[in-house]
């Protein structure tokens, strides 16, 4: 009777989402995710915007290990860490016990019900614990299954463990970041984990789509390598076509125009984008240097890469005569590309750019009386925003009402309680 009532509280909370909210595609999908950290997690999250069902599981008494991290210290104490609550919003939480066979158990009773199966274990850890593709194929033939990775399935590096920080020397990217004086330098932020996982997220919907077809499953390999090679498409390009290494670039942009790249205004630092003549002529015509357009040493891109030592000297004098804001101004009414460099308090103010494009969700944290932000979809569809449907998961909070829907009685999830096997 429970299972009924429960189900058919379900339906009806799917066809509110389905009229409430802008876009729903992945509406009646099921995903199985056995990630944690960042890049699985946020994949899974990706689909579960677009409305699929995301059943995480986590180890009882632990969870996701980034439930651990994140600067409020009470949130982390309560295994609600600002990271974790960044990507999880809207899914549900299990707890499930893989070392312990009746814990792979309920993860296979999980799978007859999925769509689609996601993990970012090391490759090789999933066929130890009896979840590899074609086990786990066999049970659901038209599974979609993904894992996710530092370096692939395949390849000499496949065996390696990675972290964004260890794959944005290994890929490349620091080669290309810094200076000749500081050396390479890492990014502030973990990018490589939110391209890989966006990558994922890319991937899979394109295998549902497949599936819609064909009514056939897919094995899909996502490799953070592979992830960040993409987002330096036109490096590697560069590099392949003419054998040229890239060298530290700085603050410089690939262009290596001169009035490009971070300039110093009279109270903060300003970046430009005056790559193409008709920019560099309005950056002259924004900063009072009109007999600079003309000027031989100047006259166009070649002229000014010979001479840019002295055309940034010029440049930067004339930015300091005013503040950043009122360049950011000028500069804009001349069609000038440019933006102060701003920091996170700044770009997440009330009246600015990016609350006004919805791309934070806030919410109440239930048990906490903590209102918290979460990240949207990043897009927008016919105007609209695509908000997570609830927020994130304590701990196991759905494990009894997951195991009941796939067939489990109040007697067995109680003796799995006691085995700490959930």
């Amino acid at each position: 009777m429970f299972e009924w009532a429960y189900l058919a509280l379900r339906l009806i909370a799917l066809e509110f989402r389905h009229k409430e909210c802008v876009m729903r595609p992945f509406d009646g999908i099921r995903i199985v995710d056995l990630t944690q950290i960042l890049a699985g997690p946020y994949c899974t999250y990706q689909l579960g915007l677009l409305g699929a069902e995301v059943i995480k599981i986590e180890l009882p008494g632990q969870g996701d290990w980034i439930r651990v991290t994140g600067l409020d210290p009470e949130l982390r104490k309560a295994r609600m860490g600002t990271h974790f609550l960044s990507q999880n919003a809207g899914k549900r939480s299990v707890t499930v016990n893989m070392k312990d066979e009746r814990g792979r158990d309920i993860v296979r009773k999980l799978v007859e019900t999925g769509d689609v199966f996601v993990e970012n274990f090391r490759p090789g850890a999933v066929e130890r614990l009896g979840l590899s593709y074609e086990e786990v194929s066999a049970i659901k033939p038209d599974i979609i299954y993904c894992s996710l990775s530092a370096y692939g399935q395949d390849g000499p590096w496949s065996h390696r463990k990675g972290y964004d920080h260890v794959l944005q020397g290994t890929t490349g990217i620091m080669s290309l970041t810094g200076t000749p004086e500081t050396g390479p330098i890492k990014a502030g932020l973990p990018f490589i984990d939110f391209a890989t996982g966006l990558n994922g997220a890319f991937a899979i919907s394109a295998a549902l789509f497949e599936r819609q077809k064909t009514g056939e499953g897919k094995r899909i390999d996502i490799a953070m390598l592979d992830s960040t090679l993409l987002l330096m498409s036109n490096i590697v390009a560069d590099y392949l076509i003419t054998g040229i290494v890239p060298e530290l670039v700085g603050n410089e942009p690939q262009s290596r125009s001169p009035t490009a790249g971070v300039f110093d205004a009279r109270d903060r630092r300003i970046l430009i984008a005056a790559n193409s003549d008709v920019q560099y002529r309005g950056l002259m015509t924004a900063l009072g240097l009109e007999d600079l357009i003309d000027d031989p040493r100047f006259a166009d891109h070649q002229s000014r890469l010979a001479n840019k030592p002295e055309l940034r000297r010029v440049v930067n004098d004339a930015l300091k005569t005013k503040s950043g804001e009122e360049w950011e101004e000028i500069l804009d009414s001349m069609d000038v590309p440019a933006g102060l460099i701003r920091n996170v308090a700044e770009v997440m103010a009330e009246d600015g750019q990016a609350m006004s494009r919805g791309i934070s969700q806030e919410m109440v944290l239930p048990g906490h009386n903590r209102k918290i932000g979460v990240p949207t979809a990043g897009f927008k569809v016919d105007g609209d925003v695509i908000r997570a449907d609830g927020p994130p998961p304590e701990i196991g909070a759905d494990t009894e009402a997951v195991l009941a829907e796939i067939g489990y009685s109040d007697t067995e999830i109680a003796e799995f309680r006691k085995a700490d096997v959930v």
